[in-house]
């Protein structure tokens, strides 16, 4: 009997499980309060350092500039206060014009982080007014109103009647000859770097005064500088001498509606400016009827 053969066969099935662990923390977060305030706490502090401590340095260093600058032309000032990108203050009854101690002050140079630059200020200068001061110092147009007019000049007269009569052209050359000469050899003397007449030229003013009124027509008065320093500054301490000239005559009679001031600072030279004496010669007034009248 033959054998019979059993053949069977084992299949094993393997299973793969995955398992997720997951790790829980037991700390407990921070909360926000306080940490959270940690930058605007930062900021405050930078802003309170520069409003108290930064800002208040900046302002004495710009004032003491500022100070020195008006110190160096000639003024007394008091009472200065830097604000932002402001100065004011008070400076003394005499010494250079307001107009042209502004301009200085605004010049003022400032340390940045780029070097040191031009600050950006703005100035406002009120001038101290003291009666007794003003009564010895130079003609202003206020003291020139206390002056008697000169009795007027009858050779004047008679020149300008004279050439009236034949030639309105005559008049004006007479006119401008006539203010030439009573310019010639002298001129009208400032306070350096002011606009600010000095006392000794009272006389000069008083003959301009003269013939001035003796005249038809309008008239220019001229400021000139020499052509030293800036000459923006020029320009404007020329005019403010062309102004100061007006209202002086005025002051002593011409009728202030015939006069115009113009201020041509360095730019219309009559002599060297290379030397000391031209120089001085170029730093002059002068006064001239109009040709269109």
């Amino acid at each position: 009997m033959a054998a019979n053969t059993r053949s069977s066969s084992t299949t094993t099935t393997t299973s793969t499980t995955t398992m997720k662990r997951f790790w829980r923390r037991t700390d407990v977060r921070r909360p926000w309060w306080p940490w959270g305030l940690l930058p605007l706490l930062g900021l405050l502090f930078l802003y309170l350092f520069g409003a108290l401590v930064t800002a208040p340095a900046i302002e004495a260093e710009v004032r003491q500039g500022v100070y020195t600058t008006l110190e160096n032309a000639g003024a007394s000032a008091e009472r200065l206060t830097a604000d932002g990108q402001a100065v004011t203050g008070r400076i003394g009854a005499d010494g250079p014009d307001e107009v042209l101690l502004e301009a200085l002050a605004g010049s003022t140079i400032c340390a940045t982080w780029a070097g040191e630059l031009e600050c950006p200020l703005e100035v406002d200068l009120e001038r101290a007014h003291v009666e007794s001061v003003a009564a010895e110092a130079a003609i202003s147009p206020a003291a020139a109103v206390a002056h008697e007019v000169a009795i007027p000049d009858e050779e004047v007269a008679e020149l300008v009647e004279s050439a009236v009569l034949n030639d309105p052209q005559a008049a004006r050359e007479a006119c401008n000859e006539a203010l030439r000469d009573a310019l010639s050899g002298t001129r009208v003397q400032f306070r350096t770097a002011s606009a600010d007449i000095d006392s000794t030229s009272e006389a000069l003013l008083q003959r301009l005064a003269v013939v001035a009124n003796e005249c038809p027509g309008n008239l220019t008065i001229e400021g000139h500088t020499d052509g030293q320093g800036d000459a923006d500054m020029n320009q404007m301490l020329s005019q403010a001498r062309a102004n100061s000239v007006r209202d002086a005559l005025a002051g002593l009679g011409v009728d202030s509606a015939r006069m115009r001031a113009v201020g041509y600072g360095e730019s219309r030279p009559v002599a060297d400016n290379t030397t000391a004496e031209g120089r001085a010669t170029n730093r002059r007034i002068a006064i001239s009827v109009d040709a269109n009248e």
